[in-house]
């Protein structure tokens, strides 16, 4: 009787581990997958990929100049701002994707089976759509307009996630 009161105990204990990791994978502000979750998930795509000789891509969005939207809106409309945009890049990824936050104002796709010839269009048209879209941020009188740019980059050997992102971010001016 003790012994089954110690598995059922050890079961709940795996289980809430489990949640609290799958929790701490998400970004709670965008509701994509966050830094951390990024690198592992990176890692062993990596790995996947090289072993099928399989492409990958990894494409890289950041917002220009969301220190003056902060300066001049605050970051409440930021915060605000950041969810839609999240939202939006979400949206337009397949299913097999992983669209993550990077960090602040950073979004990052990992593109599993695709080339670089395949990804850049997918990539613009992503970031053209957001940059034509009039986002309506609650408490601002007028929808704002923000400008996202983008860099990608393919797996190359030797690459790492830590060097796979940073080529894919240093296609971005201003990096």
């Amino acid at each position: 009787h003790h012994l089954v009161r110690q598995q059922r105990y050890r079961q709940n204990m795996q289980d809430v581990y489990r949640e609290s990791r799958h929790y701490a994978a998400t970004d709670s502000l965008t509701g994509l997958f966050g830094h951390g979750y990024l690198h592992t998930h990176l890692q062993k795509q990596i790995l996947e990929c090289r072993s099928r000789e399989k492409d990958l891509t990894v494409g890289f969005f950041d917002i220009a100049d969301m220190t003056g939207f902060n300066a001049q809106h605050g970051y409440v409309a930021g915060d605000r701002l950041l969810r839609q945009i999240g939202g939006a890049i979400g949206g337009f990824v397949r299913a097999e994707d992983l669209p993550a936050r990077f960090g602040a104002d950073k979004f990052c796709i990992v593109l599993p089976d695709t080339e670089l010839a395949s990804a850049d269009p997918v990539l613009y048209r992503i970031a053209s759509v957001i940059n034509m879209t009039e986002f309506a941020i609650m408490d601002l009188s007028k929808p704002v307009k923000i400008h996202l740019q983008t860099g990608s980059a393919m797996l190359r050997p030797g690459d790492g996630a830590e060097s796979l992102i940073a080529r894919a971010r240093s296609g971005i001016p201003g990096r």
